[in-house]
């Protein structure tokens, strides 16, 4: 009997569905038929390693020169990667026939690279692998952009990229370069990108700063943040008022992450009440110290008749010699009553540090019993309390 095409279809596609790999390259060794309706799921994700090709004992990660030969032998393969992710290595710039085969993604919804430029200044990427980068960066299909331990990358890159609704820059060094005109598109977007998820982690002020200020030909923003509903600003040094710069932009904003790591100053200047949107539901703070807590009050103080707030998080990174366990506390347990937060309905706190030792440990677990009473006491809150050890790597 000989099942009708749609059937076998969403046969494939509900193995799709429950991850069953093994299945699924059963399926494309089956018929044609059935290997045009496996491999989109095969191939629908590609994650690429950064693993030298000449030392395999440390993987079997794939690399560059594989996706080459796949692409090279199967072009139709290209329609079928959804989601695109690389690590570069030193080697795979070498590569003369990568960026030629690289320009036949076209469809990539969710790309993430790795070591852009990290080895070597961006003016001395051969042009060709510029060109390649460029092109999967501003493809009209991406909508999740991911960049990590990227180093000089231009401003440029980001000018055309129509349909981007979610950007993470994870230890990204930013440069204003306007010579580089292979990197400008030929046409520029009617309107900028207009991000809903914004991630900003380990980079220095000034590239956050520049990605603020940066405009098109067109004097517009390279992207509209009118619409965004998560922002996470995560950076060492001072970001007080380039976090304001960010805020003032948002007008939809339901959930906002903030650390200044390294600082034992608190987090004042890092929340701005003022350009809050009103309907931020989720508030999420990582603070270095114990002794930050006075600046904690005063900031969740401004937040007081301002915020439908639901969820607030709290992590502390300590290190047990300045870690402190006393009436400081009860100022939270003072701030965080119904009169002033009347929407709360989760508060989750988190102590993390190295080499906590047994007796500290049981003196901060007692903290929610001893100074967080009333917090604790709130039938409409649920208090989360937990201490851990970090994993020094």
């Amino acid at each position: 009997m000989t099942l009708p095409p749609d059937l076998i279809e969403a046969i494939v596609d509900d193995l799709a569905l429950q991850k069953d790999t093994p299945a699924l390259k059963a399926c494309a060794l089956t018929s044609k038929f059935m290997n045009f309706c496996s491999r989109k799921h095969l191939f629908s994700a590609i994650h690429m390693g950064a693993i030298p090709s000449q030392d395999r004992r440390l993987g079997d990660t794939p690399r560059i020169e594989q996706l080459v030969s796949l692409l090279t032998h199967s072009p139709e393969i290209a329609d079928c990667i959804k989601e695109f992710s690389w690590k570069l290595w030193r080697q795979d710039y070498r590569d003369q026939t990568a960026p030629i085969v690289l320009r036949n993604l076209t469809n990539i919804r969710s790309l993430t690279l790795a070591g852009l430029a990290q080895f070597r200044p961006w003016k001395d990427v051969p042009v060709r692998f510029q060109e390649a980068m460029a092109h999967l960066i501003q493809l009209p299909s991406v909508t999740k952009l991911v960049l990590k331990s990227c180093r000089n990358i231009p401003m440029p890159l980001f000018m055309s990229c129509p349909n981007l609704t979610q950007l993470k820059l994870e230890d990204v060094e930013l440069q204003d370069t306007d010579d580089l005109i292979n990197l400008f598109p030929n046409q520029v977007p009617s309107n900028p990108s207009r991000v809903k998820k914004f991630s900003f982690t380990n980079g220095s002020p000034a590239s956050l700063e520049k990605l603020l200020q940066a405009r098109r030909p067109d004097s517009l923003p390279f992207f509209d943040f009118s619409d965004l509903l998560h922002l996470s600003l995560v950076s060492y040094g001072e970001i007080g008022n380039l976090a304001e710069m960010t805020l003032k932009e948002t007008k939809k904003l339901t959930s906002y992450t903030c650390q200044v790591k390294g600082s034992a100053t608190g987090t004042s200047q890092i929340i701005h009440p003022q350009h809050l949107s009103t309907t931020l539901k989720c508030l999420k703070i990582k603070l270095t110290g114990t002794a930050v807590l006075p600046g904690l009050f005063q900031e969740l103080k401004t937040l007081v008749g301002l915020n439908v707030l639901e969820e607030l998080k709290l992590i502390f990174e300590i290190k047990p010699q300045d870690c402190t366990v006393g009436e400081e506390w009860r100022g939270l347990d003072e701030m965080l009553t119904p009169s002033n937060f009347p929407h709360l309905r989760r508060v989750k706190i988190s102590i993390k540090g190295l080499r906590i030792s047994k007796a500290l440990k049981g003196e901060l677990l007692g903290i929610p019993k001893i100074y967080l009473l009333r917090l604790g006491a709130n039938a409409s809150v649920t208090l989360l309390f937990s201490v851990s050890e970090t994993v020094q790597r």
